[in-house]
């Protein structure tokens, strides 16, 4: 009866033209007959804690996203609401806080980092709570392994597993390292102008080319304060205005629900796009000095921010900077956020992960066996160029894989053998499906062959794989 009640509430307010009526109340009266018809409900914490009623009916799950960033008391009516509840977040990204509110008015003059209150998300509380966890391990955004291997080794301690590319060099994949001759205007705009233009030059060029802009390649700028982002912001707003054909690549982004975007560190978190551009902004002022105040990496949880700026890519990350790595002295990079900026801008330059003391996750070295040695070298003979345990990931690697003399830079073929890394997979659902899903979203063909097989009859074992290989380099 009372469900009735409520459905004759509702048709009663279908027919009128305007509803004076508050959500809260409207929930309060027709909730048990809202849940009935629609049983999820998307809500932020405070739109919970604004629009249901404390006689509303409890929910099943409920499920807190991004969970790093909701304090706790921001997540309580919610919780309050829930039978069971599921928390989701990243403890290595942002934490609550309101950085850019308390300190892009203060002065920079001093060269110790201030530090920012810091606030419990409810997902700290939970893991000091001590309830239990589950730990999502397979990475999927990146389509270079390059991407995300300084995040996954210095932040993850070599946990996640990644996927390589069927590319050992790709234009449009990978980090890429720019030195612009910029000054960083601290005493005035604390801006970099130099290097604001040089990243907007590339979204123009980018946006103007009718094949670097398609759907796949959306493009996102991060910086480091809210000052370099506007000013990032308000220059490519003239760029875009002076050249038709930028605007026109601008406005067809935006039509695929991708449009450039330009964010902070602050605000970035969530967001994704193909080309990541990333302005550092701070470095030598005019006077050639080079400050070590950086900003919201020099507060406590800087190491933080820059782990969500580095990840934001699906293809490729260009960043901008006025300095070298070479530039920043070690001792005087006390805060974690610094020294995790001066170890990037190292790898982005060399390509190379700079040592990183006391890793949990270094990489393990793993021999080739004697049934993968005899394998590329049969195939080797066949003509074709043969990489070997291609991968960057802790644990899995694809055992061989075959690249054609005349274009070398560009795997045709993936061979698994049912060795160690194959047998990495926790369930038979992730070896069988999960991991070839991935890896045909990559890009690539892959060919399973039995070690007994390749022991046992390694001629035919190689005649196998040399047929699948040409038939994908087409011939």
């Amino acid at each position: 009866p009372a469900l009735s009640g409520q459905l004759r509430e509702l048709r009663k307010l279908q027919t009128l033209t305007t509803v004076r009526r508050s959500l809260r109340r409207l929930m309060r009266e027709t909730g048990r007959l809202l849940v009935e018809l629609k049983p999820i409900v998307l809500a932020s914490p405070l739109s919970a804690a604004s629009h249901l009623p404390p006689d509303f009916p409890e929910f099943d799950l409920v499920v807190i996203d991004e969970a790093s960033q909701v304090p706790v008391w921001d997540a309580a009516c919610a919780l309050s609401r829930a039978r069971e509840a599921v928390i989701v977040g990243d403890s290595r990204q942002l934490p609550p806080t309101s950085f850019f509110d308390r300190r892009e008015d203060e002065d920079e003059g001093d060269e110790d980092a201030e530090e920012v209150e810091s606030v419990e998300s409810v997902l700290d509380g939970c893991v000091n709570a001590g309830l239990p966890q589950l730990s999502l391990l397979w990475h999927y955004r990146s389509r270079d392994e390059r991407l995300i291997e300084f995040a996954n080794r210095r932040s993850y301690g070599a946990r996640l597993q990644t996927f390589p590319a069927p590319h050992l060099a790709h234009p449009n994949l990978g980090v890429e390292f720019r030195l612009v001759p910029g000054v960083y205007d601290r005493a005035g705009s604390r801006t970099n102008r130099i290097e604001a233009e040089a990243v907007v030059g590339e979204i123009v060029r980018r946006l103007s080319d009718p094949e670097g802009c398609s759907a796949n390649r959306s493009i996102g700028v991060v910086t480091f304060s809210v000052a370099q982002q506007e000013l990032v912001r308000d220059l490519l707003d003239a760029a875009l205005d002076a050249d038709a054909t930028a605007a026109a690549g601008a406005t067809a982004a935006a039509s695929t629900g991708d449009p450039v975007f330009v964010k902070n560190l602050e605000n970035v978190q969530g967001d994704e796009r193909a080309t990541m551009l990333f302005s550092v902004g701070y470095g030598p002022d005019a006077q050639g000095k080079l400050h070590y105040n950086f900003g919201p990496l020099t507060a406590s949880g800087g190491e933080r921010r820059l782990n969500v700026a580095i990840t934001r890519a699906r293809e490729k990350v260009i960043v901008f900077a006025s300095m070298r790595a070479a530039q920043l002295d070690p001792a005087k990079c006390r805060a974690q956020g610094v020294g995790d900026l001066r170890s990037y801008l190292e790898y982005a330059e060399r390509g190379v992960l700079p040592a990183i003391d006391g890793e949990a996750g270094a990489r393990r070295p793993i021999g080739l066996t004697a049934i993968e040695r005899d394998l590329a070298a049969r195939l080797e003979r066949r003509g074709w160029k043969v990489s070997t345990h291609v991968g960057r990931s802790r644990d899995y690697r694809i055992s061989l894989a075959l690249a054609s003399a005349a274009d070398p830079s560009r795997f045709v073929l993936g061979v698994e053998l049912d060795g160690a890394h194959w047998a990495s997979a926790p369930t038979t659902f992730d070896r069988e499906l999960v991991r070839s899903g991935v890896l045909a979203n990559l890009g690539w063909k892959v060919v399973r062959v039995s070690a007994l097989d390749a022991w046992r009859q390694p001629e035919l074992a190689a005649e196998r794989i040399d047929a699948a290989a040409r038939t994908s380099a087409g011939g």
